[in-house]
């Protein structure tokens, strides 16, 4: 079961490849909120990035489509699938508290 796979390999973190222009760029996600917002279709692509959150702080950028979630390659999985995989690695990293 890629699903129960991807969630066991490492619950600290959810390592998710994105894709812009031809060029991957593989990054680890260690809390939740992620801190961005993608579209409700295949492939998943990246709509709105939160400024001041995660996603910006580690280089995510509007427009990027991705490929992998947790170390599952998704392009062969419909888009109830992927989200599916992406919100429960999502769940399983703790909750960043407001900053001081």
């Amino acid at each position: 079961d890629p699903f129960a796979e991807a969630l066991s390999v490492a619950s600290c973190k959810l390592r998710i490849v994105f894709s812009l222009d031809g060029q991957e760029t593989v990054i680890e996600f260690r809390y939740r909120p992620l801190g961005f917002q993608f579209c409700g279709r295949v492939p998943i692509v990246v709509e709105r990035v939160e400024r001041g959150g995660q996603a910006e702080s580690v280089g995510v950028k509007r427009g990027m489509t991705i490929t992998d979630i947790g170390y599952v390659d998704i392009k062969d999985l419909d888009f109830e699938e992927q989200r599916c995989l992406l919100e429960n690695g999502a769940a399983r990293l703790p909750v960043r508290r407001g900053r001081r």
